[in-house]
């Protein structure tokens, strides 16, 4: 079963980051280290992954070594940017709240499913009516929306958050802040 991930943005849903200016700027920071070899957009952890993720909760065990055996372990990788914003989402996702009455949002897997593939789909509050694109949805840190990911992978929600640190140099990458979101497949 996957542990979950930790997963980075931008907080302008329009806003896109080439992966290979994504990557250059987490490798001269010490977020990524070496590519592995059987994924062109995933990365072992860095020498100063530690100092830019915070890890919190009692007996924390980080396995950042790949293995042959398996593909649970802790590392980062590199998604888009996708031609339109996508929503991203998962088991441990929450009901959003509506933009406009900010009422829980109970048929949202209904109403995704039903969406176009690879695009945030519209959603509509059962209980206002209000119809609105899933990036005006507030989804906490359950899901997000974006079209630039980076994904640290094998964390488990809430037991991670970037530090400062990382949110500031992700921000110098011209595109505005970034936020985060957990997704458990």
């Amino acid at each position: 079963m996957h542990t979950g991930r930790l997963i980075l943005t931008p907080r302008d849903v329009t806003a896109q980051v080439d992966c290979e200016r994504l990557a250059a700027r987490l490798g001269s920071i010490g977020l990524i280290g070496s590519p592995l070899s059987e994924r062109s957009n995933a990365f072992e952890t860095g020498e100063r992954f530690l100092d830019l993720v915070a890890f919190t909760g009692c007996a924390v065990q980080l396995d950042t070594r790949a293995s042959a055996a398996s593909d649970q372990f802790t590392h980062v990788s590199l998604h888009g940017p996708h031609p339109e914003p996508r929503l991203l989402y998962g088991r441990n996702s929450r009901p959003p709240r509506c933009p406009e009455c900010a009422k829980g949002l109970k048929t949202w897997r209904n109403q995704v499913a039903q969406a176009q593939p690879g695009k945030a789909p519209r959603l509509c509050c059962e209980h206002c009516q209000t119809a609105a694109p899933a990036w005006q949805w507030s989804w906490g840190q359950h899901a997000g929306v974006g079209r630039s990911f980076v994904h640290i992978e094998e964390v488990f929600p809430g037991e991670a958050s970037p530090l400062s640190t990382l949110l500031e140099a992700l921000g110098q990458l011209g595109v505005g802040e970034w936020r985060y979101f957990y997704v458990q497949d």
